[in-house]
C-alpha cells in the first residue's frame, strides 16, 4: 500500500511542484503602443471572436479561485496563465481595453476570449449584434501590461498554434525564449505530463455550489488489514468491488457522501488455509471538506461512520460464528478532475474500521478486526 500511497500524494502534489518549477520573476515592461495604420503587431497573439458574460455570474467563483466582478477588467481564456494581462482590441471601431485573465472559457466553439461586461463595455461589445451566448463581435488579442513569465509557465507544445510568444516582444531576451535551455531545465518531463493531465481540467475547473448532486462511480480495490486477536490466524482475501457513491453539497466546500456496493462474498482462511466464506454489506456516510481547484485538481478531505453488515456466515461447518454488526470510523482524501463542464476523473482513498468478534461455539474466541484500505478510481456525474 505505501506505493499506492505514494502515487496518491504524487497527484496531489504534482501540479504545485510544476507550478514552482515554471516560475519566474519578470520585469513589467511598459505598455505596448498600438501599430500604425496597415503594420503588424509584433506582440499579437490571437484573432477571433470575442464575446462577454455578467450578471448571470455575478458572486461565482472563477477557475481561478476569485469571485466573478462583472465590474472589474476580467476575461477568461481557454489556455493563458491566471494573471496574464491581454489587451483585447476591437478592429470596427479602434477601441481597446487591457483585462487580466482570471477564468476559462469560452465555451462556445468559436470564440477566443469572454470578457467582464464592463471590459465589454470599454470596446462597444456591448452594442454588437446579439446571437447564441450573447453579444460577440471581432477582436484582436496582443501581450498588454505583462512581462514574459506566463509564457514560460504554458510549456512547449501546449499552446494553440494561432497563439506565439515572439522573441522581439522582450526585446530577445532569454525569458522569451521557448527552447532556452533554462526554460528547457525547470520546465522538465514531470511539468510536461501533468500539464497534459491536467490541460481539460483547467479549461472546464468549475468549483462545486450548494445544491450540486455528484454520483460517481468506482473500481475500488480492498485490502485488509486482518488483525486477529483469536489465535486462529484469521485473515479475509483481498479483492476489487464496484462501489457507487452519491455526494450531496450544502455549500460549495462542505458535503455528505454515501457510499454503497452490493453485498460482498469472502473467503476467510485460518493460519492460510480456507475455513469457510461470508458476506458483507459496507455502506459508508462520510463529511466532505472540498478545497478550491488547485491547477484544475479539486482536493478534499472526509470522516464519517461505516456499518457493515454479514451474512451468509459459513465457517468450520458452523463451528464458527461472528457477531453480524459492525461500527467504525472512517477517514477519506481524494480528488477530482474535471474533463467536462460536468464530468470528473475520482481518485479516492479510504481507511474504514470494521471489526467483529469471533466465537467458537457459545464462547468469544476474541476480535477480528478487517479495518481495509479502500483504493478507488472511477468517474463522476454532477447533477
Amino acid at each position: 500500500m505505501a506505493t499506492t500511497h505514494r502515487a496518491l500524494l504524487w497527484g496531489v502534489l504534482m501540479p504545485a511542484l510544476w507550478l514552482a518549477g515554471c516560475a519566474t520573476r519578470a520585469p513589467v515592461p511598459p505598455p505596448v503602443q498600438p501599430p500604425a495604420a496597415g503594420q503588424t503587431d509584433p506582440r499579437e497573439i490571437e484573432r477571433g471572436i470575442g464575446s462577454w458574460y455578467g450578471e448571470g455570474f455575478q458572486g461565482r467563483k472563477t477557475a481561478s479561485g476569485e469571485i466573478f466582478d462583472t465590474n472589474a477588467l476580467t476575461a477568461a481564456h481557454r489556455t493563458l496563465p491566471f494573471g496574464t494581462r491581454v489587451r483585447v482590441r476591437n478592429p470596427a471601431n479602434g477601441q481597446e481595453v487591457v483585462v487580466r485573465i482570471n477564468d476559462r472559457g469560452p465555451h462556445i466553439g468559436g470564440r477566443v476570449i469572454d470578457l467582464s461586461r464592463a471590459a465589454a463595455a470599454r470596446i462597444g461589445l456591448l452594442r454588437c449584434r446579439c446571437g447564441a451566448g450573447g453579444a460577440a463581435a471581432r477582436v484582436n488579442l496582443d501581450l498588454g501590461q505583462t512581462g514574459c513569465r506566463p509564457w514560460r509557465a504554458l510549456p512547449p507544445g501546449l499552446m494553440q498554434r494561432n497563439i506565439r510568444p515572439d522573441r522581439g516582444a522582450c526585446n530577445g531576451s532569454r525569458e522569451c525564449s521557448r527552447t532556452d535551455p533554462y526554460i528547457a531545465m525547470k520546465c522538465s518531463s514531470l511539468a510536461l505530463a501533468t500539464a497534459l493531465l491536467l490541460a481539460g481540467g483547467n479549461a472546464f475547473a468549475q468549483d462545486f455550489k450548494a445544491g450540486d448532486l455528484l454520483v460517481r462511480a468506482r473500481a475500488v480495490h480492498l485490502d485488509s488489514s486482518n488483525k486477529d486477536s483469536t489465535g486462529l490466524g484469521l485473515t479475509i482475501n483481498n479483492k476489487t468491488l464496484p462501489e457507487v457513491d452519491f455526494t450531496y453539497f450544502f455549500t460549495p466546500n462542505l458535503a455528505a457522501e454515501l457510499v454503497l456496493t452490493v453485498p460482498q462474498k469472502q473467503t476467510v482462511s485460518s493460519h492460510g488455509s480456507a475455513i469457510g466464506s461470508l458476506k458483507h454489506l459496507p455502506p459508508t456516510l462520510t463529511v466532505q471538506y472540498h478545497f478550491d481547484s488547485v491547477g484544475g485538481i479539486k482536493p478534499y478531505v472526509g470522516a464519517g461512520v461505516n456499518y457493515t453488515r454479514f451474512s451468509s456466515v459459513n465457517l468450520l461447518n458452523g463451528g464458527a460464528t461472528i457477531d453480524r454488526n459492525s461500527w467504525g470510523g472512517a477517514l477519506q482524501v481524494g480528488f477530482d478532475i474535471p474533463l467536462s463542464k460536468d464530468l470528473y476523473l475520482n481518485v479516492d482513498l479510504k481507511k474504514v474500521y470494521i471489526q467483529t468478534d469471533v466465537f467458537t461455539g457459545a464462547t468469544r474466541a476474541g476480535t477480528f478486526k478487517i479495518d481495509p484500505v479502500l483504493v478507488g478510481v472511477g468517474l463522476g456525474w454532477r447533477f
